[in-house]
């Protein structure tokens, strides 16, 4: 059998034969076609690497788990490290976190996001610490997992983040002055949550298309916020202790907002500027993409995202090159 994860299986009309996609942690996903009765994969498809990715050295990430400092549950996180790493060096490091709020991101094989852990293979080979967790409320790990979240977004599942700092600070290499942290779309309220929440923890942040006001945001996605919160008019309190707004004075150290225009997310985005500007917070800066919706999708653009917050980083985190320190 193949190692790694098969997902979106298809039956053939006789059901004789099953089609999948896989992948493992460092091979993006292909069709294969194996009977029903044999364990024989057949490979039907080579789409997924151009000829001059192909040759690439992708290095595996290590799925580890630590404990949630405060109430002990187990969280898994994928770990990227510097190829030829030297535990008597110090590294910065960068802290990833997935959008969606329940998706899932640690897993034996790529995730349906691909460009997200493409790039933090490319921060690790530009001599980066990655974490990538899975913070309370992802899919995967069952009912309690999943709700624990209830009432209490940017706080038990920003612990857990938190967690994951700690867990870098023991493995002895990571120089905790120069951690980062970036995100998408909850990924990007997570972030806003950890700059403004624990403004002491994370030397600087990316926060993509986030959500900041909850209450703004149950008008575009009542479902989303019901199962959540319940309904704003019934817990107000909940609502304006979740909004990144409320913490908006406590802004301390340097963040890139990213949104697109056409994303309705982008009025949150506006909201938190216009709160960091009413608190006299100016160490930040706000990059939109006029013709790009809640993911930013046109190559170009995508290439310019990408790039800006890769140097958004370097800039807060990196020393120059030689100069990584010993402990």
């Amino acid at each position: 059998p193949l190692s790694g994860v098969n997902v979106s299986s298809t039956l053939s009309p006789d059901g004789s034969h099953v089609a999948y996609l896989h992948s493992n942690l460092t091979t993006l996903p292909e069709m294969y076609v194996q009977r029903v009765d044999s364990g024989e994969p057949r490979q039907v498809t080579s789409l997924t690497v151009p000829e001059w990715l192909d040759e690439y050295r992708w290095r595996e990430p290590e799925i580890i788990t630590y404990p949630n400092s405060e109430d002990g549950t187990e969280v898994t996180a994928r770990l990227f490290r510097p190829a030829d790493l030297d535990q008597r060096r110090m590294y910065p490091a960068v802290v990833f976190v997935h959008g969606a709020g329940y998706a899932q991101s640690v897993f034996r094989g790529y995730p349906r996001s691909l460009a997200n852990p493409a790039f933090s293979h490319y921060l690790a080979q530009e001599g980066y610490v990655v974490l990538d967790v899975d913070f309370r409320g992802s899919a995967g790990y069952g009912r309690k997992f999943r709700m624990d979240v209830f009432d209490r977004l940017g706080e038990v599942d920003l612990q857990d983040v938190l967690s994951g700092v700690e867990y870098l600070r023991r493995l002895g290499y990571v120089d905790m002055s120069r951690i980062g942290i970036w995100g998408h779309s909850y990924g990007g309220f997570m972030v806003a949550s950890a700059l403004l929440r624990s403004p002491e923890t994370f030397a600087a942040g990316v926060s993509s298309a986030p959500v900041t006001d909850w209450e703004r945001f149950f008008y575009l996605a009542p479902g989303y916020n019901e199962e959540h919160f319940g309904f704003p008019w019934e817990n107000p309190e909940g609502t304006r202790r979740a909004s990144p707004l409320t913490y908006a004075s406590n802004l301390i150290h340097p963040m890139l907002i990213l949104s697109g225009i056409q994303d309705t997310m982008h009025l949150d985005a506006a909201a938190l500027v216009n709160e960091l500007l009413e608190n006299g917070k100016d160490m930040f800066e706000w990059i939109f993409y006029p013709n790009e919706p809640h993911g930013i999708r046109d190559p170009p653009a995508r290439l310019d995202y990408f790039r800006r917050i890769a140097e958004y980083l370097d800039r807060y985190l990196r020393i120059p090159q030689g100069a990584i320190p010993d402990h």
